[in-house]
């Protein structure tokens, strides 16, 4: 939240410290009263957490929002119950992409083999610093083009989510990391995108402290972080 604060002083040309803290409360105090405000979830969305439930997949989130707020917005749309562990961005001292939430996530909902659904570069590097395969939706908030993201596999409705992780890693095997934002708004889009790239599956995923002790997590690019 204090990155999307930044970002909007600086385009406005207003961007200073004093500003940013002064600003961040007012805004998070009416962001958590108008969370779900004109927000719909995309097509199919509800769905696919269902179906993947009733497949026996284990479902967490892991994102850079505040873990209260991202509960919040799980409860507006009655889907907490879909949800076995959720990581925010307070939940956690590091923050994606670094991939110690995302080991935790998947720690919290049981562990085993694992894929991130995700919708932004910070979501392919966090992926790939994990070194665990990465789908993302071609539709979305994202800075660039889907393309350009460097995800395992493209999806371009959530009818097509089952079909393609199936293909990518055992379903009954999973704990299906997704990252849950706002959705859709009108005149605005926030959610999931991405591209092929050489993320792996199927591997087994070293504990954050094996990770941090072997040096492995690098970020591979400096834009477009959250």
């Amino acid at each position: 939240m204090r990155v999307l604060m930044e970002r909007v002083l600086t385009a406005t040309g207003l961007m200073t410290a004093d500003l940013v803290e002064k600003a961040l409360p007012i805004f998070l105090s009416y962001y958590q009263a108008h969370i779900a405000d004109q927000t719909q979830a995309y097509p199919g969305a509800g769905k696919a957490l269902e179906a993947l439930r009733a497949r026996g997949a284990r479902l967490a989130i892991c994102t850079n929002k505040p873990e209260g707020l991202t509960r919040k917005l799980l409860s507006a749309f009655g889907w907490e119950k879909h949800f076995a562990a959720v990581v925010g961005g307070d939940t956690t001292a590091a923050r994606k992409p670094h991939p110690t939430p995302l080991f935790v996530a998947i720690e919290r909902s049981g562990g085993g083999r694992a894929v991130l659904i995700g919708d932004s570069i910070n979501d392919t590097e966090t992926a790939k610093a994990a070194a665990l395969p990465c789908l993302a939706v071609t539709f979305g908030y994202r800075d660039r083009p889907a393309e350009e993201l460097g995800a395992t596999r493209l999806i371009d409705r959530y009818d097509e989510l089952i079909p393609i992780l199936l293909g990518v890693v055992p379903i009954r095997r999973i704990s299906a990391i997704t990252e849950v934002r706002r959705m859709r708004e009108p005149h605005k889009s926030n959610t999931l995108t991405t591209k092929n790239s050489p993320c792996r599956s199927g591997v087994t995923t070293p504990s954050p402290s094996e990770s941090a002790r072997k040096g492995q997590w690098r970020p591979r690019s400096s834009r477009g972080f959250q």
